[in-house]
């Protein structure tokens, strides 16, 4: 089971590498925390994001946008932040501002979708905001994630003018799924993960699910969303647009993990795969959205991203 283990890396496939790299690095900021003939990595705060050629992994991405996954920077001040990056070049979507907070939506290269987001002061008395906190207090802002709700702390130290994503975290990882009740099945009962917000709830005498639940993954909130017939077209929930982003495990003993999630059902792609980085295995959600359980080697431990694993998996979250 995966109770205790915390997302790590977060590969996001891409068709052309220096195309990537200037939206990443020129237009977003990021600075480069790791690179290799094989992945371009950056710091997102408690989650690595790893750039990989898509074709030479065998994965083919689609042409249009890919609305199965949303992945979410937690911000604290959402307009400086899209003002700044808007002067580095970086096109904005949709802004929405209801009840959770505001959110204004972009999207890279290949069409991966990411958020920018500022929670409210509602958002944060729920459950979930605890764990914005916590991330908070972690990445050594504000008054240890507990001051009042309305004093965010600054934005990555940097002036208002010239706000990058670079060691930003990546707080949310929205996944779109189709059925509800087979999701948690999947992922609160067989992979563990406690679900924060969300879940089983009484409407009446009926026990329903809510279609937001919220997991706990470390310093990213795993979050599935239920899309109905109506919605589904809108975000393309289908296997063959959800393996251009594979979010990572780790875990100590990948083969260990292997055995006992597939005694509780889960289906692995092959046996798990050795390199001289370190171990990993592939499965994936009923959806069809895919995952790496990922035991790095000694090897991996001693570079700059094995110094960050280190970090993540030691932060009081």
């Amino acid at each position: 089971m995966l109770t205790e283990s915390r997302l790590v890396d977060l590969i996001i496939y891409v068709s052309d590498m220096e195309r990537s790299r200037r939206y990443y690095e020129n237009g977003l900021g990021f600075q480069v925390l790791e690179a290799d003939d094989d992945a371009v990595k950056y710091d997102a705060g408690h989650l690595i994001l790893c750039l990989r050629r898509a074709e030479e992994h065998g994965i083919t991405l689609t042409s249009r946008r890919d609305r199965s996954a949303d992945l979410t920077f937690l911000v604290t001040d959402i307009e400086a932040m899209r003002a700044s990056l808007e002067r580095r070049g970086v096109e904005f979507a949709h802004r929405f501002t209801y009840e959770v907070g505001s959110v204004i939506d972009f999207y890279d290269p290949d069409g991966h979708w990411f958020s920018l987001y500022e929670p409210s002061d509602l958002a944060l008395s729920w459950p979930s905001g605890d764990k914005v906190r916590a991330v908070w207090s972690a990445s050594g802002n504000g008054s240890n994630g507990h001051g009042p709700a309305s004093v965010h702390p600054p934005t990555n130290g940097a002036a208002s003018n010239d706000l990058r994503l670079d060691g930003i975290d990546l707080v949310y990882l929205f996944l779109f799924v189709r059925q509800p009740e087979e999701s948690f099945e999947f992922y609160h009962n067989v992979l563990g993960l406690k679900n924060l917000e969300g879940g089983p709830c009484k409407r009446g005498a009926t026990l329903e699910l809510t279609g937001v639940i919220k997991y706990d993954a470390g310093g990213t909130m795993l979050t599935t969303h239920h899309v109905d017939d109506e919605h589904a077209a809108k975000h393309r929930v289908d296997p063959a647009g959800m393996r251009g982003v594979i979010p990572v495990f780790y875990v100590p003993d990948v083969r260990r993990a292997v055995d006992v999630l597939s005694d509780r059902g889960v289906r692995f792609d092959a046996a798990p795969v050795d390199s001289p980085l370190g171990a990993r295995a592939r499965f994936s959600d009923p959806c069809g959205h895919t995952y790496d359980l990922y035991e790095p080697s000694a090897v991996a431990l001693s570079r700059p991203s094995g110094a960050k694993v280190k970090q993540i998996l030691a932060a009081a979250l």
